[in-house]
């Protein structure tokens, strides 16, 4: 399992393991939730573990999703999976099959040459030292991210990143289908109807395309910047000071202060794509949660060490 790129005390994050970019230096306190989306060496449903001897699919050593894969060496290889899933017999035969799969780095016996198939379950898993689980509904994965409807499509975690109310800072890159439908939100701490904060484009009633925060039973802030085409990193903070100091930021740049009432502190686990009520529809790519505030260097190092994959 690919280690580098791995955060002190982080919660979930895009790997930046095995391709040919430098490790960047991310703050080193707090929390980041990451939706484990877009890197093959950290693929959210499993890989295949390309060493000598090893059975290997036919141009790539990963596998993500469901997915037939071409064995060309029949014996024993290793198949890492987030959650659960199996593997069975298609024109090779699995010794078992169908063989039960569980989270970590399983063992396949596959007899002769041909395919088989590895069916995942709608878990993925964090790459961090924590290993959180979050469940899926209808986000499909992608080169840059996953797909979300705009209707129901989501990921919740297992538990709350963070329940401080302020003193945070969380944000994701995204990008929108349709920047007239309200509240799509990129990642929320809490339900979005009574506690917890997160970030979306549009609130309700808003110009289309705004960048807003949304403080659970509190209020929505709106700031006049636009979330233009294409992906771009939509970035906010809460201060710890009474009152808080609320700050967003667009693509590594603050455009919109105030201050605010402090919201009330999250009581149910993170969601990407929803708030339990509002949903996004486009496609959402790595996302964080911190329970420090960063500063807008800080920020501005998490965009320039990401932008590479989205723009």
């Amino acid at each position: 399992m690919p280690k580098s790129g791995v955060i002190k005390n982080q919660w979930m994050r895009q790997g930046f393991g095995l391709d040919a970019k430098p490790n960047p230096t991310f703050p080193r306190q707090g929390l980041q939730l990451y939706a484990d989306f877009w890197h093959p060496d950290q693929q959210p449903s499993g890989y295949l573990n390309n060493g000598t001897g090893i059975a290997t699919e036919a141009g790539t050593a990963f596998v993500v999703g469901n997915n037939t894969i071409n064995v060309t060496t029949q014996g024993n290889f290793q198949v890492y999976v987030s959650g659960s899933g199996t593997a069975t017999t298609g024109t090779a035969t699995v010794s078992g099959s169908p063989q039960s799969l569980t989270t970590g780095w399983n063992t396949v016996t596959v007899t002769g040459t041909g395919t088989i198939t590895i069916a995942l379950n709608n878990v993925i898993i964090s790459k961090d030292i924590n290993a959180h689980l979050m469940t899926v509904t209808g986000a499909t994965w992608g080169s840059q991210g996953r797909t979300f409807d705009g209707i129901s499509s989501v990921i919740i975690t297992s538990s709350s990143p963070t329940n401080l109310a302020k003193g945070v800072s969380f944000g994701g890159w995204a990008s929108t289908d349709n920047v007239t439908q309200s509240r799509q939100v990129i990642v929320y701490n809490g339900t979005g109807a009574s506690d917890g904060y997160g970030i979306l484009v549009n609130s309700n009633a808003t110009t289309d395309g705004s960048i807003s925060v949304l403080y659970g039973a509190v209020a929505f802030k709106t700031s006049t910047q636009l979330f233009g085409s294409g992906k771009h990193f939509a970035f906010a903070t809460i201060g710890s000071g009474t009152p808080p100091t609320l700050t967003i930021y667009y693509d590594g740049s603050s455009v919109y202060t105030d201050s605010a009432s402090t919201p009330n502190a999250p009581t149910t686990n993170a969601r990407i794509g929803s708030d339990a009520i509002g949903f996004f529809k486009g496609t959402i790519g790595e996302t964080f949660i911190y329970n420090k505030i960063l500063s807008s260097t800080e920020i501005q190092q998490i965009y320039n060490a990401t932008k590479w994959r989205y723009v």
